[in-house]
């Protein structure tokens, strides 16, 4: 299993991307699998994920499993022990970065997270990386 660092600069990558025009498919290498945490499967943060999984699919043929979690800390656990890639999971990314909340504790927080994107409508989706990464803007 590769790196923790190194399987989440492999997820940012391409989320990175969707905010940018990519004239040049052939340019871009993906995993032939990622795995992420998301919201319920009832949920709009779930559907995004499902949404651009099936972008990457088409567009890179990287598939994209995704792991549904009840809250915070169980779509947040499998990212701390190197199981997913990234983890669209909303506040729980600011949360986590600086140990406050249900991270208050030695084991969880702070994290060394990176917030790769963030959405400002009312779910308040985001999406984080490891902040061993380097990662400060999304590469383009």
């Amino acid at each position: 299993m590769r790196p923790f660092a190194h399987r989440l600069l492999i997820a940012a990558l391409p989320l990175s991307l969707l905010g940018a025009a990519v004239s040049h498919a052939s340019e871009v290498e993906l995993p032939n699998t990622m795995a992420w945490t998301a919201y319920g499967t009832n949920s709009s943060g779930y559907a995004q994920a499902v949404a651009i999984g099936n972008m990457l699919q088409n567009k890179y043929d990287s598939s994209v499993r995704i792991l549904p979690g009840d809250n915070d800390v169980s779509r947040m656990t499998p990212l701390k022990q190197g199981r997913v890639d990234l983890c669209a999971c909303g506040i729980a990314s600011y949360y986590g970065a600086e140990g406050v909340m249900m991270f208050a504790d030695r084991d969880w927080g702070p994290q060394p997270l990176r917030v790769i994107t963030t959405s400002t409508a009312s779910f308040g989706l985001s999406l984080a990386v490891a902040g061993d990464l380097d990662v400060e803007t999304p590469p383009i």
